[in-house]
């Protein structure tokens, strides 16, 4: 029993201790070419303040809070986090459908609305209903929110990738400029979670209510074709789960 094991452990002290299962020179200091943390690490929780940026260098934490909009009309809380090459931080409010840039220079945070979803279905009686709705949140969006959910940076470029989960599109941010664009899928049943950037500055995201994977397919090989588990769509390829 539990309680055997203890009194066991208690009365041989010491010899009950295992030892380690690593030596003195796993636990010495690596070697590197370079140092491999220049840029800091943002990260972020779903807190109502922002992000936090951690720089091992100088051991210092910097912390930056996301603006709340005048008209607070729902949940302002940070819903994923990334780091651009430049060492800035990245976050979302996904219920205000702003992104917020964490600018290492000048310590601020900078708020970027993303365009409102053209909805052209909703009468003006609607429209005016939703927009005033004052409980928007992860899981209650109006129809015409992006809903930014997590995002990746092209670590070999300055470019931001975020999925927007309400809209069933992407969204690319040049994060120097700040220019915005907004990519739509297909397909409104796309709905994009997480996004992240390979080696190749290819554009992968997990699509939560399909049990699929996507790939923005910008110079897809023309030999690949549809065959039930994969698909190519107006410059996005689908792959099917197993």
């Amino acid at each position: 029993s539990r309680r055997q094991l203890l009194n066991a452990a208690a009365i041989l002290g010491t010899a009950a201790v295992p030892a380690p299962i690593f030596s003195s020179k796993t636990l010495a200091a690596p070697i590197f070419l370079d140092y491999p943390f220049q840029l800091g690490v943002a990260s972020g929780d779903p807190t109502p303040n922002g992000v936090v940026r951690f720089d091992p260098v100088a051991e210092k934490f910097t912390e930056f809070k996301s603006t709340v909009p005048a008209k607070q009309r729902g949940v302002t809380a940070t819903y994923g986090a990334a780091g651009d090459r430049d060492g800035n931080g990245w976050w979302a409010q996904m219920a205000m459908d702003t992104i917020f840039k964490g600018d290492v220079a000048t310590g601020k945070s900078i708020a970027i609305k993303l365009p409102e979803v053209k909805f052209e279905a909703i009468s003006a009686e609607d429209r005016a209903f939703y927009e005033n709705v004052s409980d928007l949140g992860f899981n209650n969006p109006s129809p015409m929110s992006q809903g930014p959910r997590r995002m990746g940076t092209d670590k070999a470029a300055d470019v931001l990738w975020i999925g927007n989960s309400w809209s069933s599109s992407l969204a690319k941010i040049n994060t120097r400029t700040l220019e915005t664009s907004i990519i739509p899928f297909p397909d409104y049943t796309m709905q994009a979670y997480h996004i992240a950037v390979d080696s190749r500055h290819h554009v992968w995201g997990n699509l939560w209510t399909s049990d699929r994977l996507v790939r923005l397919a910008l110079n897809v090989p023309t030999d690949i074709t549809g065959d039930g588990d994969s698909q190519i769509h107006s410059g996005v390829l689908v792959v099917g789960a197993p």
